[in-house]
């Protein structure tokens, strides 16, 4: 099987008189592997990466009239994905990037379940990035400032207890040429199981609670006092807020104080005590407004937005049970699809069953268009150019306030078209 469908080809089949092995010795100069070529393997994991494998085979037959069945896709993705792994641990390349690049060393985890042949079980995902400093900006400009993108980012995910993923972070730290001594931002929620390993593996870590996650637990504590969407409750979410974006946890602390003596029902006085020893749990790392005036970031959208897209979207599909050796490896191949090219589509695509070359044609020029744009921008995907996770809320509300629509989303139009007026 070859990228452009199935070719019939002659060659001579050796067997070993010793061991009684056989091989088509051609292949290995072909670059053929079990009856694929390679561009046929990479169209397989693409498809394999992006649907369930049964959808996978009926939307290959119906775009490019490829005959595969579900269960050769899957083998295929996991056998490619069994490379990446020994790739990803053992060549120097797949880290060259990230260690030759510029930035502020961050780094994200969080987890997400994963429904396997043994039931749901956690699936722990990390996320080290580099990114330059922003401007500085004041608490009140926190959720208007612009983030810069990272410059690179090494990802990582398995489904495995606390201890065992965590013992993978200094050993990758090490592999990406982050030296010890070396500054270190861990941003996460406030997952004990995190901040307890952070605290084993990176004590000197520079660590920040995800401010999104603080402030939803800030609202909770709003609407157990003054009731939902009322005129209170905004105001107190607002005080808070500000609050702590300023002063950290002495000045969330100094609300919840002033707020104690009118919290008359039981409800709203341990409201307001669970976020009080919540907070504290987390006070070295509400160092918000340090943060801000160093430009750098306070939120943990990264990871979140690898956990629903990157993992959700593709292991998490309705009906999907995986062996957890399986997820663990499809995890590492997900990460690589990127949206259609719907114009170079529409003007280049195949009109005609057999148009070969108008198919290569739009091949060539989705490459060349990715190719640019991501040397431009450094990334494709919504998360990686505007900093938040546009498929939750607290990620749109966040560019709502942004603007992003107007300030952030044309620019990136803008040079979308220029590349494909330069291209077509």
């Amino acid at each position: 099987m070859t990228a452009a469908g199935s070719v019939r080809v002659k060659r001579v089949y050796f067997d070993c008189q010793r061991c009684a092995a056989g091989t088509y010795a051609a292949d290995a100069r072909l670059g053929v592997e079990s009856g694929q070529t390679r561009q046929a393997r990479r169209v397989l994991c693409l498809a394999g990466a992006s649907w369930s494998f049964a959808a996978a085979s009926a939307h290959l037959r119906e775009f490019c009239g490829l005959r595969v069945a579900a269960g050769t896709i899957r083998n295929v993705c996991d056998g490619e994905a069994k490379r990446v792994e020994r790739w990803q641990a053992n060549v120097p390349a797949a880290t060259e990037k990230y260690r030759d690049t510029a930035g502020e060393i961050e780094f994200f985890t969080d987890g997400t379940c994963v429904n396997t042949m043994q039931g749901w079980k956690e699936m722990r995902i990390g996320v080290f990035t580099k990114r330059p400093l922003g401007q500085p900006a004041t608490p009140d400009e926190w959720n208007q400032r612009h983030v810069p993108a990272a410059q690179a980012r090494y990802a990582f995910a398995a489904i495995e207890s606390a201890d065992a993923f965590a013992a993978r972070w200094p050993v990758l730290a090490g592999r990406l040429g982050i030296r010890q001594g070396r500054r270190i931002d861990v941003i996460a929620d406030g997952a004990r199981w995190i901040w307890d390993r952070v605290d084993l593996y990176w004590p000197a870590a520079e660590g920040a609670l995800d401010i999104f996650h603080a402030l939803e637990h800030v609202g909770d504590t709003a609407k157990k006092l003054h009731g939902e969407g009322t005129p209170e409750t905004e105001r107190w979410n607002e005080q808070a807020r500000d609050a702590l974006l300023a002063r950290g946890y002495p000045g969330i602390e100094q609300r919840i104080q002033q707020t104690r003596p009118t919290a008359v029902r039981a409800v709203q006085r341990a409201s307001l005590s669970e976020l009080e020893t919540y907070l504290h749990s987390h006070a070295c790392r509400l160092n918000y407004a340090q943060r801000l005036a160093e430009g750098r970031t306070i939120g943990s959208g990264q990871v979140e937005g690898a956990c629903k897209h990157w993992i959700g979207r593709r292991l998490k599909q309705t009906g999907a049970r995986w062996r957890s050796e399986r997820a663990t490896r499809m995890a590492g191949l997900c990460g690589a699809v990127t949206g259609a090219l719907m114009v170079i589509g529409l003007k280049y695509g195949k009109t005609k069953a057999r148009d070969e070359p108008a198919k290569e044609r739009t091949y060539a020029l989705s490459q060349e268009f990715v190719r640019r744009f991501r040397a431009k921008h450094g990334s494709m995907t919504c998360l990686g150019l505007l900093g938040h996770n546009i498929g939750t809320p607290r990620g749109m509300k966040a560019l709502k306030k942004m603007n992003f629509h107007k300030n952030i989303c044309p620019k990136y139009v803008k040079d979308a078209v220029l590349i494909l007026d330069k291209i077509l």
